[in-house]
């Protein structure tokens, strides 16, 4: 039984996620065929996947008890790219805008009309009760200025984005044209 986000971060119970990716989907809210293709474009062991921690993240943040409060921000032009079959691509973006209808998920998308993403390190913070740690590719802080100056930098991105209202709109227009 899947024991919520504290059964990925053990005694430490997670307050709110903010999760940042300008080249592809946070992995998060990944379904398993966009996770897959990524995983075999690169490379990688496909089946690795599914036991990866991100995949333990997605459970627990999505689908535990009590998920914390997920702020995803990403660029819409990730959406409209051909990465599999045009049922795949529709089934990612219905479930993005399913998700963005969760009390607990925002979703904000950078439009594509706007020009390049916010420059922002791809990243999740987490928050917990002792504090803010930042994860990206390079490593991980709990440096209370670094992990607060890229939750700042995270809001100030999400306002130069889509509302989630807007973003859920856009998102079940995407679906029904991907379709």
């Amino acid at each position: 039984m899947n024991k919520g986000i504290s059964s990925v971060f053990p005694g430490q119970p997670v307050r709110e996620v903010w999760w940042y990716a300008p080249e592809m989907l946070p992995a998060v809210v990944q379904t398993t065929d966009y996770t897959l293709a990524h995983f075999r474009r690169h490379g990688l062991d496909a089946q690795k996947a599914a036991g990866s921690d991100v995949s333990r993240w997605q459970d627990a943040i999505l689908y535990g008890e009590d998920p914390p409060p997920l702020h995803i921000l990403t660029a819409e032009s990730f959406l409209r790219y051909h990465w599999g079959p045009a049922e795949d691509r529709q089934e990612q973006i219905a479930y993005l805008a399913d998700l963005s209808r969760r009390r607990n998920v925002e979703i904000r998308l950078q439009q594509f009309i706007d020009g390049p993403a916010v420059p922002l390190q791809a990243g999740a913070a987490v928050r917990f009760p002792s504090g803010t740690t930042l994860f990206t590719l390079t490593g991980e802080t709990d440096d209370p200025g670094i992990a607060g100056s890229y939750v700042k930098a995270f809001g100030e991105a999400c306002d130069a984005a889509l509302s989630p209202e807007d973003t859920t709109r856009l998102l079940d227009k995407l679906s029904k044209d991907t379709g």
